[in-house]
């Protein structure tokens, strides 16, 4: 998974065998349009033209693994948005990711967050009680200290980043 900011909740992705683009309009800092498009699989929005259906938390499974003899070599993928403010995406082979613009963070299913990656674009996120993911990364352009310290404070070992816009991180 390769994973770069353009500020705002803009962001271009390595996943799942795609190449992803989210909510381009929102980024903030200076871009070629026709460089960050180049070579996207599939854009999506938080809202309008893009936004991937709604994320029915309570019918969530894991992928089904596919057999390495499956004749079907495309990776499986799901999109779905969880009321407005947060993308889930899961992909064979890798862990959930979870981009999260708004204040509080989903309730979502323990399974799904556990193995995620969270990507919080909100200065004034707090951290959720119960299942901690993965790994949070922090797309905040002004007051990501403030942020920071809640979330040290409230997920205790969990692996914070702080993302700068334009610079990839590949984990």
């Amino acid at each position: 998974m390769r994973l770069t900011w353009f500020g705002g909740a803009a962001f271009r992705l390595q996943y799942g065998g795609s190449v992803l683009l989210v909510a381009p309009g929102s980024a903030t800092m200076a871009i070629d349009a026709a460089e960050l498009r180049a070579g996207v699989d599939r854009e999506l929005a938080f809202d309008g033209e893009g936004a991937p259906l709604p994320f029915a938390a309570e019918e969530w499974r894991p992928l089904a693994r596919r057999s390495p003899l499956s004749e079907n070599n495309q990776s499986e993928m799901r999109v779905g948005l969880d009321g407005g403010d947060t993308l889930v995406l899961e992909a064979e082979g890798e862990g959930s990711l979870i981009l999260c613009r708004g204040k509080a963070l989903p309730d979502l299913p323990g399974g799904l967050v556990a193995n995620a990656t969270l990507v919080l674009t909100h200065p004034e996120v707090q951290p959720s009680k119960g299942v901690w993911p993965r790994r949070v990364l922090l797309a905040i352009e002004a007051g990501g200290e403030g942020a920071w310290d809640r979330l040290v404070a409230g997920l205790p070992g969990v692996p914070l980043q702080m993302l700068d816009p334009g610079m990839a991180v590949e984990f």
